[in-house]
């Protein structure tokens, strides 16, 4: 096993909740010996029994004119493969109530949404993050912010539009399901690793992951 740091992983819920892991985490690579994953939302495959799931905490109030508790309980999973980095997110809710509900898409992030941040630089404290800077994103960081769209549907993975910066642009596969409650969700995806480039433009390899 290799160890890979998750800079941030935050779940946006109604009202601009915030769920955040920042911690070290030693994340398995798998063979999956010929056997398909299809990110549907599900995480049904085999493996995904196999893999420890890492509570999100909860630190953040919903807004700053409340200080109303969130609502949700999160967990997400994570391996990887000699191709694709894989990431399973589970959300417990008492209400679902994505964008597309009122269309508001410049205030998507107060609805429901799952959002994943990469930073594959040697440096991780050098004060930059996935933000635009003269209209470009800080090299080296990445950030994956779907929102639930019903014109794919639950269960339909698809290629979204949300990565902001560099050559993961639409080519990460993103599925999400609703549970049978109706309110929690599943959502997955599908990162290909050799398209992550570091602040220096590299593309990195797997050993160069694994160095990380």
């Amino acid at each position: 096993m290799k160890k890979f740091l998750c800079l941030l992983l935050s779940v946006m819920v109604l009202g601009g909740t915030t769920l955040v892991c920042a911690q070290d985490l030693v994340i398995k690579k798998v063979d999956l010996n010929g056997a398909e994953m299809w990110p549907e939302g599900i995480a049904d495959e085999p493996i995904w029994a196999e893999i420890e799931a890492v509570p999100i905490e909860k630190h953040f109030f919903t807004s700053e004119t409340t200080e109303e508790q969130p609502t949700v309980t999160a967990f997400f999973k994570m391996f990887y493969t000699d191709q694709f980095l894989y990431v399973y997110v589970d959300v417990t809710d008492d209400v679902h109530y994505p964008v597309w509900e009122t269309g508001e898409i410049k205030s998507e992030h107060l609805y429901d949404k799952v959002e994943l941040y990469f930073d594959v630089n040697d440096n991780l404290k050098d004060g930059k993050g996935p933000a635009y800077v003269n209209g470009y994103m800080d090299k080296g960081h990445f950030q994956l912010a779907p929102p639930f769209d019903d014109e794919f549907g639950y269960g339909n993975p698809y290629l979204p539009s949300g990565v902001l910066l560099g050559a993961l642009s639409d080519q990460v596969f993103v599925g999400y399901s609703l549970k049978d409650d109706g309110k929690s969700y599943g959502i997955e995806f599908e990162f290909p690793l050799d398209r992550f480039t570091n602040d220096r433009d590299e593309y990195l390899s797997m050993t160069a992951f694994q160095n990380l």
